[in-house]
This record gives structure tokens, sequence and C-alpha cells, in this order.
């Protein structure tokens, strides 16, 4: 009987990954330099200060251009004139290739995948833009536990090798997926908006196993239609290494938009009319679009408990909009109303992203 979370080939429910054809890479074997600086890496042992997550990051931004091609970390500039203030946006997906833009995340067997606010918003805003790509993020679920107890002392190889042994399975999902996951209200899911840390929305755990072992399952349960998606089922191939280390054989789960042209538009109108989507994430998207109407328009959407100025449904306009200003990085209210003045602008107009 195969083991609770087993994604081996002993298990008989991933029969339909591994007895199909494996995925063709773009390349086999993964490049990660231990004795220069590159990207933040240093020569001899991992300092804490270097940050070893960072460090587990770098190695699957390079498994995914590996799998799947592109550049990392490729700069790119759109312009987005149609908003009232700056006209070029800047963003920097992980890798970035002729047809994709993906983001790429490696989480703990034990852990939750963190969407956080901002960088759904950067995703969201480029969703936006006019480029010709899809938008991908790409999952490697590991067994390297306990990150800085374990490897803080010991040379980058070693975090490295356990890396590449140790990748239990890959999910590679298109913005659609991701974005609804992330506004769901579902038990697959919690959001955080507290203060302590950034604002995030927690795909748990167990959702990240589900949406493997039961995929059509697991995106009917978060609100959508299996069939508006390929999925396919797949594998690594075997032979891949990093550097001179075999990477272990994997699982890898895509589901791709049948209509990504269609996937793209119905993100765009959800935004737009501002349908079910946490608080903080549209002041978020607010400041990442500039665009100094969106709040104005949607602030009677907002949760009224973020700014503790709402009465009886009656809005303290100079305390709501001071509370706004906080939010998007204005100190006070009297700075944020002196900006006013010499914009011209009254206190009530003044839902405005300096």
């Amino acid at each position: 009987m195969a083991k609770r979370n087993d994604f081996s080939a002993n298990n008989s429910e991933m029969n339909d990954y591994y007895e199909g054809r494996a995925l063709r890479a773009k390349s086999t074997t993964i490049s990660y330099p231990f004795q220069q600086s590159l990207f933040g890496f240093t020569p001899g042992k991992m300092q804490k200060e270097e940050g070893i997550k960072v460090k587990l990051g770098n190695f699957y931004e390079r498994f995914t251009k590996r799998l799947y091609g592109g550049d990392i970390k490729a700069q790119q500039n759109f312009d987005c004139s149609n908003n009232s203030l700056e006209s070029i946006a800047t963003s920097e997906p992980d890798v970035t290739s002729k047809k994709y833009f993906r983001e790429s995340k490696g989480v703990n067997r034990s852990e939750c995948l963190k969407l956080v606010d901002t960088q759904i918003a950067k995703y969201i805003h480029l969703n936006n833009q006019k480029h010709g790509k899809e938008i991908r993020f790409d999952i490697f679920r590991h067994a390297v536990d306990k990150l800085e107890k374990n490897y803080s002392h010991l040379p980058l190889e070693n975090l490295v090798t356990d890396l590449g042994k140790k990748t239990i399975y890959g999910l590679s999902l298109p913005l659609s997926v991701v974005f609804q996951a992330y506004a769901s209200n579902s038990d697959l899911t919690s959001r955080y908006d507290g203060e302590a840390y950034v604002k995030l929305t927690r795909f748990k755990s167990k959702a990240i196993n589900s949406i493997m072992l039961n995929p059509e399952e697991t995106l009917t349960n978060l609100g959508m239609n299996p069939e508006d998606y390929i999925i396919r089922k797949t594998k690594i191939s075997k032979g891949m290494k990093v550097n001179k280390s075999k990477i272990e054989q994997f699982p890898i789960l895509i589901i791709e938009d049948k209509n990504p042209e269609l996937a793209k538009a119905q993100i765009q109108e959800r935004v737009s009319n501002c349908v079910d989507l946490p608080t903080n994430f549209v002041l978020e998207y607010a400041k990442m679009a500039k665009d100094e109407n969106y709040i104005k328009e949607h602030y009677d959407k907002l949760d009224p408990d973020l700014f503790g100025r709402i009465q009886s449904n009656k809005f303290n306009a100079e305390g709501l909009i001071g509370s706004l200003f906080e939010e998007v990085g204005i100190e006070t209210w009297e700075e944020s109303l002196k900006q006013l003045k010499e914009a011209g602008l009254e206190p009530i107009d003044g839902f405005v992203l300096f």
C-alpha cells in the first residue's frame, strides 16, 4: 500500500504521470555555480544574511529555465499610457520566453503556497499589458526540511544536491487558476490581513497535494470548470542533472487554458469590476497600475474594517481618505491634504495615488 502523500511511481494513483511520455526539457543539465558570485551567490559556505530561501528560489528558477526555456530575470517595460500617471510599467518575471512569463516557486512538503498581494497585483497588472505572452506559475514541492538549521553551516553544494534528489513533484499553472485560488473563499485557502507580516492568501498544503492527485475535483472546489482547461500529467525525463549530480525523476502536472485570450479577458473584467477581491489587493493593484480612479470607483466594495471610518453606512470622508493615504504610503493626513490643495482638489476628490 502506498504511503499517504506518496507521489512516486510506487503509488498506483500516480500511474497517469509515470506511464506516459516524459516532458521534453529544453536542457537536461542545470548549471548552478558554486565558486563564483552570481545572483548574490558567493563561494564557500552559505551565510544567513545571504538568504538561504533566496538560494532555493534561484535553484528552481534555473530548473524552470531548463525545463521550459527562456531567460532569468529579463526586465520588461510596457506602455501603460491608458492610465493617468506614469506611462511605463516595469516588470521582471522569474523566467521569460517567447511565449511565457513564468513565476517559479519552491514550497516545502509541509508548507502552504503563499500568494502575496503585492506579487499577485504585479502579475494582474502585467496580464493587462499587450505583450502576447501567457503568465504561468511553476511550483515545485520539495522535501528539503529546516533550511536554516540544516544548511546554513554547509557548502551551497549540499543544498543544491539535496534539492535535486528531494523535489517531490511540480505544478505548472496558468494565471487564471492561481488568481482564482488567491481570491477564493474555499476551505482550501485562508487569508492573512494582519500587520505582523505581508498580506497574502495561503493556498493550503492539502490544496497543493489535492490539485496534484485530483486536479478536476480541486478545480471544481475552487469554483472553476475543469472543461475550460487542458490537463496534462507527465514527468521529468530520466538523466536530468544539476551540475554533475543526478536529479531524481518526479511527476509534473501541467494545466493550460483552452482559450488563453478568454481567460485573460475574464481576469481583466473581474478586476475592473472589483468582484470578490481582497481589500488589500484593490489597494495594491491601484498602486501597481498607477490608476488614480480605481479606488474611487470601488471604495464602496472595500472592507470597512480596514479603515475603521465607516459608521451607519455613512463615510467620514476626511478620515477615510486619510486612512487610504496612509495605506498608499503618505505618512500623515496633513501631508496628503497639502498635496490635495496643491493639486487643486477638494478632500472628497482625494482618492488619488501620488
